[in-house]
């Protein structure tokens, strides 16, 4: 009798157990939500684009643009293309909003060159942190026209399919962005 209660209690633990881990929610009460449409904080100007961008490592490596202003933007989620598929951005102030949607630590890097000809290279956190599974973070940045490379600067994701070209242009259009009064 004792020994049938311990295989229940067991096999009730490892039910908690894999329901918590299928539900999606993260066990880290520190990963915060960012709402991309938030206003500015005061003194700052209001971002012209916001840029919803997807870390992705469950079934392919790939940096995925989700959405500019509100629009939802369709890319097919298979690295080996992304040279065809660049994010086309106009130029101005863009916030963007990244989530790690991955099941790894991620970070975001932006790569180009300044109008002046300086050498571009951004890594958001930054070089030494990364965002964990269901993290989000946002920069804010403002472009010019030119052509940049988002890729993540985790050792060897780059070559793993986590890459995207970007190319800021004033020959495409989206609404303005909505943003949250408060």
């Amino acid at each position: 009798m004792k020994r049938l209660l311990a295989v229940w209690i067991v096999l009730a633990a490892l039910a908690l157990l894999i329901t918590a881990c299928l539900d999606g929610s993260s066990s880290n009460p520190e990963i915060r939500t960012i709402d991309p449409f938030h206003p500015p904080s005061p003194g700052q100007k209001a971002p012209d684009y916001i840029v919803e961008l997807d870390l992705e490592n469950r079934y392919d490596f790939d940096i995925i643009p989700m959405g500019l202003n509100g629009t939802p933007l369709e890319f097919n989620r298979d690295h080996l293309d992304n040279r065809l598929e660049p994010l086309r951005i106009p130029p101005g102030l863009v916030r963007f909003v990244i989530t790690n949607t991955g099941t790894i630590s991620h970070n975001l890097r932006l790569e180009g060159t300044t109008p002046d000809g300086r050498r571009l290279d951004l890594v958001t956190p930054s070089v030494q942190d990364y965002l964990s599974e269901g993290e989000m973070w946002e920069m804010t940045i403002d472009l010019w026209e030119g052509d940049f490379l988002l890729t993540c600067a985790v050792t060897n994701h780059d070559k793993r399919g986590m890459w995207r070209p970007m190319v800021v242009t004033s020959g495409v259009e989206y609404p303005p962005p909505v943003l949250r009064t408060s």
